[in-house]
């Protein structure tokens, strides 16, 4: 049988680590992983947030964009066609407006049930998609008669918002002025 010296056995005995060293680092190591995934969590959460806004801001800016540029071109009803004969636009409720558009067909913007719609031809067709809700759409005229010496100009503002969590909102407003002089013909 081999001996060992005394310092050789009391190094063989003490190479292993203790229990609350054991503990401490699992401790250490758990907090640092809660801590990435909390990191992590609250990024895909404000990425969701961003993108939610980023898809409002560019189906309202859509909606707007195209609204003023038909709007732009829209002209006088000269024969009563479409709206009272000398008009440029009629508003029957706040929420729409009818008019005679740049292809002489009788125009109708709308709110539906949360969507705004626009009706040429008899033909009834959606401008927000299903999953943005537009609470508010208004519009307000100036110059809409031929004989009041104004420049026609339709204002109006839309108020939207998402329908799925987290829920965006955003309100855009804009003004108008039709392209074709006002003179009485």
């Amino acid at each position: 049988m081999i001996t060992l010296p005394k310092a050789t056995r009391k190094k063989m005995f003490h190479k292993g680590i203790t229990l609350i060293e054991v503990l401490t680092a699992i401790s250490i190591f758990a907090i640092v992983i809660t801590a990435a995934i909390n990191l992590f969590a609250s990024l895909i959460k404000y990425q969701n947030i961003a993108l939610g806004k980023a898809y409002l801001f560019n189906t309202t800016s859509f909606t707007i964009d195209y609204i003023s540029r038909i709007i732009r071109m829209a002209q006088k009803d000269t024969n009563g066609a479409c709206i009272t004969s000398g008009y440029n636009f009629i508003s029957q409720t706040p929420s729409s407006l009818k008019f005679l558009n740049a292809d002489n067909e009788c125009t109708e913007i709308f709110l539906e049930n949360g969507i705004v719609k626009i009706r040429k031809l008899n033909i009834t067709q959606n401008l927000t998609p299903a999953n943005i809700k537009v609470d508010i759409l208004r519009f307000a005229l100036a110059g809409a008669d031929q004989n009041d010496t104004i420049q026609p100009k339709v204002s109006f503002s839309l108020k939207a918002s998402t329908l799925s969590a987290p829920a965006q909102s955003i309100t855009v407003q804009t003004t108008v002025s039709q392209r074709m002089l006002d003179i009485v013909y």
